[in-house]
């Protein structure tokens, strides 16, 4: 029986999303190291020293903590489950928001260049290990906030919506089955392919001096993916991301 007919009854799939974001070993990187008895870490590389994390609420402030490592407890199992029981408002606040039924991951923190430059850095997620093909019904979704520049004038921006993020996904078998997960689990927009079976998405980006923006990362297991099958219960994966400064 498909996981998807069973969304109403919240079942435990128990599967189980181990994920590991790894540093540059070069430039600017931070790391997100998860495991089933461990906690999520966020980790920080930085020749420079002008790259670092925050978990306030104004990391520009004064009296804000910046560091080079973050952690949080990570989901030991996760429950199928969909886009629309995800908050709308998930990207307010800071910090962890897991669910407490298990039907997401989700964590935000702000990536902030201390200097007084422009740096330009690649934003990359992988899977680096997966097993019982969880794969193909994990979503991972990125909201990436505005950037937000210290000034006395300048309003701290919004928060953005969880319709603002992009959704990541396998390819699906047909696009006949991509349709129906978009159209009944509510997407924004079309859930935007893994770049291959073990690259899920790269961009370039850049963050402005004495500035930070906010990321927040969400993941979950898609119920009404057609490929949401019994088979998958106790598949595990690990992700990893990376945030690498470009040369100058």
């Amino acid at each position: 029986m498909k996981w998807r007919t069973r969304l109403v009854f919240n079942r435990i799939s128990k599967v189980a999303i181990i994920t590991c974001l790894a540093a540059s070993v070069t430039f600017a990187g931070f790391t997100i190291y998860g495991s089933k008895v461990g906690n999520f870490v966020v980790n920080v590389e930085d020749t420079k020293g002008s790259i670092k994390l925050s978990v306030d609420e104004d990391p520009l402030s004064e009296t804000a903590t910046l560091t080079n490592i973050l952690s949080t407890p990570v989901l030991k199992k996760q429950v199928d489950a969909t886009y629309n029981w995800i908050p709308d408002n998930i990207a307010e606040g800071m910090g962890s928001k897991n669910d407490e039924n298990y039907r997401y991951f989700a964590y935000s923190f702000y990536l902030v260049n201390t200097g007084e430059t422009t740096i330009d850095y690649d934003f990359g997620a992988y899977i680096t290990e997966t097993t019982l093909s969880a794969d193909e019904i994990v979503r991972f979704m990125v909201i990436k906030g505005e950037q937000y520049t210290y000034n006395e004038d300048t309003e701290f921006p919004a928060d953005a919506y969880k319709s603002q993020g992009t959704i990541y996904a396998k390819t699906e078998s047909s696009e006949e089955n991509k349709a129906y997960v978009e159209t009944s689990a509510g997407y924004p927009a079309p859930q935007v392919d893994f770049l291959s079976d073990t690259i899920i998405c790269t961009s370039q980006e850049s963050v402005d001096g004495l500035s930070c923006i906010k990321y927040t990362l969400v993941m979950w297991i898609e119920g009404y993916d057609v490929d949401c099958t019994d088979d998958k219960i106790g598949g595990t994966i690990k992700m990893e991301v990376n945030i690498t400064q470009l040369a100058e």
